[in-house]
């Protein structure tokens, strides 16, 4: 699922996905989407997953696919800490 979002010129994933991601590597979502400077207290784990998704990068395209689909399902299982959604 990731490798759409990094191949396909204007797809953009949809919030809760992102909110999952940033939650997953312990940053914001501003941090995420670049819109912030990553903070220099950023734990270790999260550095090495990190460098885990820019080596995955380089991967042939067929291998960044079978990766992101590895990802995805461990973030829809994994139990990661509810967050308010803000008011609209």
């Amino acid at each position: 699922m990731i490798a759409h979002y990094e191949t396909s010129i204007n797809a953009q994933p949809p919030a809760a996905l992102v909110a999952s991601i940033a939650r997953a590597l312990g940053v914001s979502a501003d941090e995420l989407l670049g819109l912030e400077p990553l903070k220099e207290e950023t734990a270790s784990a999260s550095m090495r997953l990190r460098k885990c998704l820019l080596k995955a990068e380089e991967l042939a395209p067929t291998d960044q696919k079978r990766c992101s689909a590895s990802w995805t399902r461990s973030l829809m299982h994994a139990k990661l800490p509810e967050t308010k959604s803000p008011a609209i």
